[in-house]
């Protein structure tokens, strides 16, 4: 099939069986925001995938347990229920180009060093709003994206409630953070 772009927005989605994509082989953007989803689904069959959004559902965790197209570009996460972020919940995101990431309003509490040390192709990662995040946590994110070359932007807004320690963006002293 020719089909590009793939809108199942505002079902009542919950678990998509892993091979309700097979086919899709030209498939560039997949939005499944706003249903009930409760785990990543398997996106390997879609080698033009460059886009998903599965913003506002009902995801506990960030855990990608299948491969992912190389072609893969951007990640919305955001309004999902994800308390922590794993160290290994990105492994399978290593041989792709991402380099836009959405985790904001998440309601994320712990994030462990290195879930985004494999992604050097980052130019944006949003982890905003975010209240339950520790001085730990954000400085986790930066020790991580400080490998990150190409990155631009880096979104805190409303997940920094403790004073900022002055060494805390020390490890981005050599990336570029223009907006």
């Amino acid at each position: 099939t020719n089909l590009k772009y793939l809108y199942l927005t505002e079902n009542v989605l919950k678990i998509l069986k892993p091979k309700v994509f097979d086919g899709l082989v030209s498939l560039q953007q997949l939005y499944l925001q706003q249903n009930q989803l409760v785990k990543i689904p398997t996106l390997t069959p879609m080698i033009s995938l460059s886009k998903v959004s599965l913003a506002n559902n009902q995801l506990l965790s960030m855990k990608i347990d299948s491969p992912v197209p190389s072609s893969l570009q951007s990640l919305k996460f955001s309004n999902n229920n994800i308390s922590t972020i794993s160290s290994a919940d990105f492994q399978p995101l290593a041989n792709c180009s991402i380099r836009n990431m959405d985790l904001s309003r998440c309601n994320i509490k712990n994030i462990e060093q290195g879930p985004f040390s494999n992604l050097p192709q980052l130019q944006s990662l949003d982890i905003s709003h975010n209240p339950g995040l520790q001085m730990e946590d954000i400085a986790n994110v930066i020790k991580d994206i400080s490998h990150s070359p190409n990155l631009q932007v880096l979104f805190l807004s409303g997940s920094i409630h403790e004073q900022i320690p002055p060494s805390l963006f020390q490890p981005l002293s050599t990336t570029d953070l223009t907006q």
